[in-house]
């Protein structure tokens, strides 16, 4: 069995953090490493680690100055070893045997990613939500988005904690986060997607991903409509110059229309003034990508 390293970036996630290494070490698959990357909490998240380490050394902690999660995010690539590597969010937690099922999918499938679903579970009461997510077809098994006729992007979310990825994939493409306090995964998982030859699905839940445990919406929906542009512009640019372009600009424009719009639903109902704004934004920014 190949290594496996799991990326968990941490800051203050003290109330958590235990459940989501837990987790980890559940896995009926052995050949694990965990890098626990420390963004500079302030809070209890560093003793919680180290009691782990006492008693598992497939555990490495990493701690550093804080910046956000997409740096600390390339921190772990930089420092895995593992032939495939998992995101995980520090507040959310891993289902019994999900490794070993995406790592047989891996290989049986020669996968650049392979890609599970994922369930809500909702931070105040704690309870999960049923409704399974993360995959929207019934169809599809092992592919790469060019040869879908339509809906290249909307097969599954371009978040990153719900996939398995093969390390030489994301080196060889240079695939790194970008460095925003928010929206930090979108251009590492829109590109990596586009960029795959081989994406294969596994239909279990594998994470339980935690809402409603972040600050108030209106303390960072200015700062996401700022840099929402900015992130797209990124992924844009780096398309433009690749010969995906052509067989992905179509279903490109239309998810980005969809999660702009999708935004611009929650910003009317914190600033209605800003959203016109924000709205004319959107008409500019499509129009200038994709005539």
């Amino acid at each position: 069995m190949k290594k496996i390293s799991i990326v968990i970036p941490i800051y203050n996630a003290e109330n958590y953090l235990a459940q989501c290494i837990d987790s980890v070490l559940a896995q009926h698959y052995e050949n694990i490493e965990i890098l626990c990357i420390d963004d500079g909490s302030t809070d209890c998240s560093s003793e919680i680690v180290n009691t782990f380490i006492k008693n598992d050394s497939r555990i490495i902690y990493i701690k550093k100055n804080h910046t956000n999660a997409g740096e600390t995010r390339n921190w772990g690539i930089d420092n895995c070893t593992g032939e495939y590597v998992m995101f995980l969010d520090s507040d959310d937690y891993i289902e019994p045997g999900i490794i070993q099922s995406c790592y047989t999918i891996a290989e049986k499938d020669n996968s650049d990613i392979v890609v599970f679903k994922y369930r809500l579970v909702d931070a105040i009461n704690n309870k999960g939500i049923a409704k399974e997510l993360g995959i929207h077809t019934n169809k599809l098994k092992c592919f790469a988005i060019e040869e879908l006729v339509k809906n290249k992007y909307t097969f599954t979310n371009v978040a990153v904690w719900n996939k398995l990825y093969r390390r030489s994939f994301i080196i060889n493409n240079n695939l790194r986060f970008k460095g925003y306090e928010s929206l930090n995964d979108m251009y590492f998982g829109i590109i990596s997607l586009s960029l795959a030859n081989r994406i294969s699905l596994c239909r279990k839940v594998g994470v339980n991903y935690r809402i409603n445990n972040t600050n108030s919406l209106s303390s960072k929906i200015d700062y996401i409509a700022n840099h929402f542009f900015s992130v797209l512009t990124e992924i844009n640019n780096y398309l433009i110059g690749s010969p995906k372009w052509k067989m992905v600009n179509y279903d490109l424009s239309r998810l980005e229309k969809l999660q702009l719009e999708e935004f611009l639903k929650r910003y009317s109902k914190y600033d209605k003034q800003k959203a016109k704004q924000f709205e004319k934004r959107i008409e500019l920014f499509l129009k200038h990508y994709f005539k």
